[in-house]
């Protein structure tokens, strides 16, 4: 189906250009009568039918022709204006040119769109403003709906207007008798509240106290411990039990195989002459050596 550049088809704008043409003949109709046998309602019906078809087809420059057309109606229909000569001669003229304008419709472009703007611009004087201050009132809210099965849509309004008589209107009958049925229903006892038995107080936990700071002894302090440690075995009576025999198969018990009395302090004190030789302190795994060899010397 062909459309117009306005993306309406072009059977419809057909159909605009036979309704639109037959409105303005219709004005054109009355407006050659004389100003007391014109007919203001049909006039206004006119003009409203002409502004709708054009919106329709979105035609909006014809729509603002036929919308000021049809503010001089409803203004001559409730007798805000008056018929005048000038009124009288401009609304003949447009409605001479207006047939011509409708149809184009199928073609519009700039040319059409400035003819239009004229005609506005000369029906803009006579013209009202249509812009009335709506006065709050309030309105049942079935008006508001379609006469249609919906869905409806409707919005609250922020700040709702309410007559004085709604806002002293008294509560309904059923409201009032649960008012006061509830007055004359006797208070009822709040339960006491339970007093939670008293905490026991936990008992504060004593701070470990910290660890004494022990340094490792070092240089002279390390060799006087250790000449010490093996100069207390000099008086001590250090047997060193006698080796056994290995019992067939060539197994010992590793027993036998470790240092003990006077064996152990004798390697002790071989550790101690290579460290005096070498004048150096001795080191970690020497020490730990030591410290296993004065107690395998007093173990038997």
């Amino acid at each position: 189906m062909a459309t117009s550049a306005s993306g309406v088809p072009a059977p419809l704008i057909e159909f605009f250009v036979v309704e639109a043409v037959e409105y303005a003949e219709t004005l054109r109709e009355i407006m050659w009568l004389p100003a007391a046998d014109r007919d203001t309602g049909k006039m206004l019906a006119a003009a409203r039918g002409m502004r709708g078809a054009a919106t329709m087809v979105r035609r909006s420059d014809l729509a603002v022709v036929a919308g000021h057309m049809e503010r001089i109606a409803r203004s001559l229909h409730t007798r805000r204006l008056q018929w005048t000569e000038p009124l009288s001669y401009s609304l003949q003229a447009v409605l001479y040119e207006l047939p011509e304008l409708i149809s184009a419709a199928g073609v519009w472009g700039p040319g059409e769109s400035e003819r239009a703007a004229a005609i506005a611009d000369a029906l803009h004087g006579f013209a009202p403003s249509d812009q009335r201050k709506a006065s709050a009132m309030v309105v049942p809210i079935a008006r508001l709906f379609h006469s249609d099965s919906g869905p409806h849509v409707i919005y609250v309004a922020v700040t709702p207007q309410t007559q004085f008589e709604q806002q002293l209107r008294e509560p309904p009958p059923e409201a009032a008798d649960g008012v006061q049925a509830r007055a004359d229903r006797p208070p009822q006892k709040q339960p006491t509240d339970r007093v939670a038995p008293p905490r026991r107080p936990t008992p504060a936990r004593a701070m470990p106290s910290p660890p004494e700071d022990r340094t490792t002894p070092r240089g002279q302090d390390l060799h006087s411990l250790i000449s010490e440690g093996l100069a207390g075995f000099a008086g001590m009576d250090l047997d060193t039990p006698a080796p056994q025999a290995a019992a067939d198969g060539g197994l010992v018990p590793i027993q036998s195989l470790l240092y003990a009395g006077r064996a152990a302090l004798a390697r002790a004190r071989q550790i101690r002459a290579a460290q005096a030789a070498d004048a150096r302190e001795p080191t970690a795994e020497e020490l730990d050596e030591l410290m296993d060899l004065m107690e395998l010397a007093t173990s038997t």
